[in-house]
């Protein structure tokens, strides 16, 4: 019984380690900015407009693994930027990140290969 026990209170501590990384990840992006999202204005914008919509994008499709790559570029249009695929939708954001070669901070949508949902966000550099 104690080591069954064991086992799921590990297995929920990862699960929300997990989630909670996640999370951090999104709210850093508040930090670029927290303007409401259009596409027709994200369309528009430069990278720094693009980035004080970006964190509101996400939160408004809250859970974004519930989306699809379709469902992104839809949104977003095509890549800015590359990330590992081109499977992965990829933009550049916000400011030149301080100490960085790159002209903006890049977000890109892991998308899972079996289910073709998005299964992460990654960000680089990460937002400080």
């Amino acid at each position: 019984m104690k080591k069954s026990l064991l086992l799921i209170t590990s297995f929920l501590a990862i699960l929300f380690g997990a989630s909670c990384t996640a999370n951090n990840k999104i709210e850093s992006l508040r930090r670029l900015g927290a303007e409401e999202f259009s596409s027709d204005k994200w369309s528009k914008a430069d990278e720094i407009g693009r980035g004080k919509m970006i964190y509101d994008f996400i939160t408004k499709n809250q859970p974004i693994t519930s989306k699809d790559r379709g469902f992104v570029i839809s949104q977003l249009g095509e890549s800015t930027g590359y990330h590992d695929y081109d499977t992965y939708p990829a933009y550049y954001v916000g400011p030149k990140p301080p100490k960085s070669e790159a002209k903006a901070y890049l977000v890109a949508f892991i998308i899972d290969h079996n289910t073709g949902k998005i299964k992460d966000i990654y960000i680089e550099p990460e937002i400080k």
